[in-house]
């Protein structure tokens, strides 16, 4: 009897067997990873997933999101059953989920075109979630192979200890404050990124926000964030911002509420179980999709309790207070976020300030419509200008009564920059290409774009590249990549110059999505997008403020036309800056403060 033949894809290594097997049976495979010298002699082919196909998947998968919070189950709404008090648990995951999933949904959609040829598929893969997308799908074989157990990551004895010594200083000195802040009337949420050591401003997210505002009336809440096993080292050196307002740290707000929280504890685990319960009940009524997110969901159960936990202790400590505003950028992250829905239930009023760029492909901001009646976000948005209310009143679920153009904060340091030199920052005066770096979730998309960056810079010796380092990012991982560069026309930046004064001397401005693109049109600077999968995430493209490259080739052509005298590239910035910003006047944080202060 004649075997069946499969088409093979392999989302992963083979194993030694697996290999022999392949080379006897003549079949043909598909590699989407980096293939092995060891598979030489098997019928194979290098392939990667074309970037249409991700960038539809993307769309679905946002669309899919969105779809999630309307199902029905038989005992009600799914949504009811995931609300604890006043907060709904999914929005703490929503983001991470997306990003969890999104490499996972990629290789269904390949397996799906591939059963539109083919009648018998053979799936290498460790991902047990995909059969889960295929449940009566008798054409395909999955193989798994069976991985060592990974290690957990060790703690560190000597950070730890410093972590938590540093927590009870910070505690203590806190407690004469307590008082103090529940008397403020507005709070400022600052995390840890968020804090800015340069000399130029404060704060690189809030600018003289924190420095022009009345501290007889603000208080900053400091966001610390627990340091993972192996970083309690770092996390414990952390600063606090320096500021002339009183501030206090979350860790002092959660350990000094936290002591009385054994009960609600309880609750919390009565919920989370209850949660648990209807696993069954979800997979017979939702599609294999969304069942596929309830998974993901519980399996965050651990996360779940922490971020129900601190929305409790800061619910406790907002009771009684004379708080009237709380405000927050990164109002998506489930760590804001039970700040935020505390708030809430105390009826402080609370605003979301917009720091990235809102697109079709910016999870946190797209929303279904229908959504509204969970209250996924603050009750008022600040956003930079009257394009991104539009979007957000079209494509997402919020009311324009609560959107609020009023421009972006640390545009007001524009006016003082304009006649900074080279000299002024000991740069050299060579034509200076500045690429501003993302922590972008793809790791595989992330090293290709520097190493677009890289090759560009070694075949440009004659140009000076500067790497500016996210505040999310390690300047350590970009050291490694430019390491033999260093010494000759890549230098890497973090906090040592301010990204404005960066973009005021620049010649070039390169990047792959990041909020800098727009930043650098309002230095009239020449912007180049770095977009191997041509997905044009901030639509730089589609608003002719970019010229866009995928490749090293590209780039340095672009880079070469750019700085030509006869070939400058000269975009739609004019009508970009009167969509997207409101005005560089510098008085956009008087208008941030008069509006805080409106609700007094």
């Amino acid at each position: 009897m004649k075997s069946t033949r499969h088409l093979n894809l392999a989302f992963r290594p083979l194993t030694n067997q697996e290999y022999e097997e392949g080379c006897n049976s003549g079949e043909e495979y598909f590699f989407f990873y980096p293939k092995e010298s060891s598979s030489i002699n098997l019928n194979s082919f290098n392939k990667s997933i074309p970037n249409e196909l991700k960038n539809e998947v993307d769309q679905q998968l946002i669309k899919q999101l969105n779809s999630f919070p309307l199902n029905r189950i038989e005992s009600g709404l799914l949504m009811d059953s995931l609300k604890y008090e006043s907060t709904y648990l999914w929005y703490y995951h929503r983001v991470r989920i997306y990003f969890n999933l999104r490499e996972l949904m990629y290789f269904e959609k390949v397996i799906q075109e591939a059963l539109t040829k083919e009648n018998s598929i053979r799936i290498f893969t460790n991902d047990k979630r995909l059969i889960g997308l295929f449940p009566n799908e008798d054409r395909i074989e999955f193989k798994y192979d069976t991985l060592p157990s990974q290690k957990r990551s060790k703690i560190s004895k000597t950070g730890a200890i410093k972590y938590a010594v540093s927590s009870l200083v910070r505690g203590i000195k806190s407690v004469s404050k307590s008082k103090i802040i529940k008397r403020k009337k507005h709070l400022i949420i600052v995390n840890d990124d968020h804090v800015d050591t340069t000399d130029i401003k404060v704060n690189q997210y809030y600018a003289n926000l924190l420095r022009n505002g009345d501290p007889s009336k603000f208080g900053v809440l400091h966001l610390k964030r627990a340091p993972k096993p192996n970083q309690t080292n770092q996390l414990a050196a952390k600063k606090n911002l320096n500021s002339s307002y009183q501030s206090i740290s979350n860790d002092f707000i959660v350990t000094l509420k936290g002591l009385t929280m054994f009960k609600k504890m309880k609750s919390i685990r009565v919920f989370l179980d209850s949660i648990e319960t209807l696993k069954e009940e979800v997979q017979n009524s939702l599609s294999p999709t969304h069942s596929l997110f309830f998974n993901e969901f519980i399996h965050l159960r651990k996360s779940s309790m922490l971020y129900l936990f601190q929305y409790e202790c800061y619910r406790a400590f907002f009771k009684n207070s004379n708080i009237k505003t709380i405000s927050a950028i990164s109002e998506q992250s489930p760590n804001e976020r039970s700040i935020i829905d505390a708030a809430k239930s105390c009826n402080i009023t609370t605003i979301g300030i917009q720091h990235g760029l809102i697109s079709s492909l910016v999870v946190a901001y797209n929303f279904n419509p229908k959504e509204r009646q969970f209250s996924p976000f603050p009750e008022h948005t600040i956003v930079w200008g009257k394009a991104y209310r539009d979007y957000l009143v079209e494509s997402g679920c919020y009311s324009s009564d609560n959107l609020h153009v009023l421009g972006q904060l640390r545009t007001d340091l524009i006016p003082d920059l304009l006649t900074t030199k080279k000299s002024d920052l000991n740069l050299p005066k060579d034509p200076i290409i500045l690429f501003a770096s993302q922590p972008i979730p793809n790791e595989e998309l992330r090293k290709k774009v520097a190493s677009i960056v890289k090759e560009t810079a070694q075949k440009l010796p004659q140009y000076h590249f500067i790497i500016k380092i996210h505040p999310a990012e390690k300047k350590e991982y970009y050291q490694s990549i430019f390491n033999d560069l260093l010494s000759k026309n890549v230098q890497i930046l973090q906090k040592e110059i301010h990204l404005y004064e960066l973009l005021a001397v620049s010649d070039i401005v390169t990047t792959c999505y990041s909020t800098v693109g727009k930043e650098a049109v309002y230095f009239n600077k020449p912007l180049i997008t770095i977009d191997p999968l041509r997905q044009d995430i901030a639509e730089f493209v589609k608003d002719n403020i970019a010229e866009n490259t995928t490749n090293s080739i590209e780039l340095i052509k672009k880079i070469h036309q750019v700085l030509s005298d006869d070939q400058k590239f000269v975009g739609n910035y004019a009508s970009f800056k009167e969509k997207n910003i409101l005005s560089i006047d510098g008085q956009t944080t008087q208008r941030y403060l008069d509006f805080i202060y409106s609700f007094e």
